[in-house]
């Protein structure tokens, strides 16, 4: 039952994306009691900034009942222009027990995309702009293709292989939505496109991306992972109109401590050679990076970002006498510090600059990176049933600006 619990979860709030820098789609089952259904409907809104509320339908159809699956997938934006507001996505996949489990696939698309989708899930972003007015992402427009080959070996760890042709569009800095639930609460509006760094504009142009990733995973579950590691690694090498080589490399470990107690910790690095183009670069700050700083609030082709945390389970809220609170048992205390920074290892290499071109540092130099000029933020976070729901409560170290809340409903770590 918790097999079928897990994979209903994934399906329900994680579906198959396009993923940029630290994220790679992986293949799992999707744990059911009985053989697929032939044809299958379901829906993924969402929300943001440049869609406004984005209606979507999805079709799952598997003909033969032998592993070939057909996804098509609309969207229709609502704030944005009639011509532009359609959306789509068709895929195919099959599916070979070899005998580790061997998925090769294709995607072909027309969609509002984002390089942000590692610091947050679309729920979660969605969460923000419809209740507390903020989208911490940027958006352009993508169309093109892409085919995979994805290899599960052991059940757990994978190694993928994906070529990707897309062609960039930029969309209008401004943003098209500007409304909110409780927009009546606060005079905040909307970032414009890209979030606080204008002069690192979206290009426009062809790309054909060559990724390798792989995927060790030593959790002892992929959705409330308890104890163990994780080590995702992806290369990408970009041509056409960009030309660029790619890094990007994330560490995750968990362990149970003292009663309740737990820790999670992870590190990321990632590095870009020739980018100039922000879908390029990796922005550092706000949820799921720098708790405590703006979103975005350091930019580059360069990041090292780390986080520890710490979760007390009830070792710390239950010795209260607040238990006439309802649903108190089900709360929990934890403590993190974020840290890191991004930076861009030839200088400012943005369009109209002395350094756009080629640049002189390799893919493999941090040399600009110094301790003394990382960020950290530190904060609190309360935790309800075990951190299916979360509230971070952070704080920066330097500079001015008060502290920074955020709320999670099956959040990324």
């Amino acid at each position: 039952m918790r097999r079928y619990f897990y994979g209903l979860i994934l399906f329900t709030f994680f579906p198959a994306l396009l993923t940029a820098q630290f994220n790679f789609e992986r293949k799992n089952d999707s744990f059911a009691f009985e053989p697929p259904k032939k044809i299958s409907y379901y829906s993924h809104p969402h929300f943001n900034r440049v869609e406004g509320l984005s209606l979507q339908a999805g079709l799952k159809f598997v003909p033969f009942q032998n592993d070939f699956t057909i996804h098509t997938e609309l969207w229709y934006a609502t704030s944005m222009d009639a011509d532009e507001a359609l959306q789509y996505q068709i895929s195919f996949e099959k599916g070979f027990k070899i005998p580790n489990a061997l998925f090769v696939g294709a995607h072909y698309f027309d969609k509002i995309a984002s390089p942000d989708d590692w610091v947050n899930t679309d729920y979660e972003n969605s969460l923000a702009g419809l209740f507390a007015h903020r989208d911490y992402r940027d958006w352009y427009r993508q169309n093109g293709g892409m085919v995979f080959f994805d290899l599960r070996l052991r059940e757990t760890h994978t190694i993928r292989f994906e070529v990707n042709h897309v062609d960039f569009e930029i969309l209008d800095v401004l943003p098209n939505a500007d409304w909110s639930l409780f927009s009546w609460a606060h005079d905040r509006t909307f970032a414009p496109n890209s979030i606080r760094h204008p002069f690192l504009s979206f290009a426009e142009g062809s790309e054909t991306a060559f990724r390798a990733m792989f995927a060790l995973d030593n959790r002892d579950n992929p959705i409330f992972p308890m104890s163990g590691w994780m080590l995702e690694t992806i290369f990408e090498k970009t041509t056409g109109d960009f030309e660029t080589n790619g890094l990007f490399s994330t560490l995750k470990y968990f362990r149970t401590s003292f009663g309740n107690q737990r820790l999670q910790a992870k590190l990321m690095l990632g590095s870009r050679t020739d980018a100039w183009a922000a879908q390029h670069l990796m922005g550092l700050g706000g949820p799921g990076t720098l708790r405590g700083f703006e979103p975005k609030e350091f930019y580059g082709d360069r990041l090292l970002h780390g986080s520890v945390n710490y979760y007390f389970g009830g070792d710390v809220l239950q010795n209260l006498p607040l238990a006439f609170i309802p649903f108190w048992d089900t709360f929990s205390l934890g403590v993190f510090v974020d840290f890191g920074d991004a930076w861009l290892a030839n200088g400012m290499a943005y369009p109209g600059s002395a350094n756009t071109g080629k640049s002189s540092a390799g893919l493999l130099d941090f040399d600009k990176f110094s301790s003394s000029n990382a960020h950290a933020s530190p904060g609190l976070s309360l935790l309800i049933a075990e951190g299916l729901m979360r509230f971070d409560f952070a704080k920066r170290t330097e500079g001015d600006g008060g502290w920074q809340v955020y709320f999670h409903l099956l959040g990324k770590f």
